[in-house]
């Protein structure tokens, strides 16, 4: 009995999946589709490229086993609460964690700053980080850790 209803199965089976949905037509069948792998890579890029979008400004603080620095974190705050209450702005950051042990990135836009400004607050930053090899600092690329 059951050699029996696996034999329908399997009947059923070829007979139904290798049925075609659709009726092709000669004139279908005949048309060929060129397409142009080349331009299709060009786009996909530009495409990626146009959606990642870039920071101008972009600090990540890592951990070798040991967890971040933390002094460089209070640096960072430092300058930009000075930032901010010099030039009567709140400046923009996002954060991003992306660690077991705190480490996480912050990054900034700076559209509020013309260009000048946004390099020396750059500067700024860098000398009060210092030469922490736990802090690393981006610029103009995409946060990478931002989900």
């Amino acid at each position: 009995m059951k050699v029996i209803l696996i034999s329908l199965a399997l009947v059923s089976l070829a007979i139904f999946g290798c049925g075609s949905s659709q009726n092709t037509t000669a004139s279908d069948s005949s048309q060929v589709i060129s397409r142009d792998p080349a331009k299709e890579r060009a786009e996909t890029v530009e495409d990626e490229q146009q959606t990642a979008m870039k920071y101008r400004l972009i600090v990540s603080f890592i951990s070798i086993g040991e967890g971040p620095d933390f002094n460089a974190k209070t640096g960072l705050d430092r300058v930009i609460a000075d930032w901010e209450k010099q030039k009567g702005l709140i400046l923009k950051q996002e954060s991003f964690p992306w660690g077991r042990e705190g480490e996480v990135d912050y990054c900034f836009q700076l559209s509020e700053l013309n260009n000048s400004d946004q390099q020396s607050f750059i500067n700024e930053i860098k000398s009060s980080i210092g030469t922490s090899k736990l802090v690393q600092v981006t610029e103009n690329q995409p946060c990478i850790h931002k989900r």
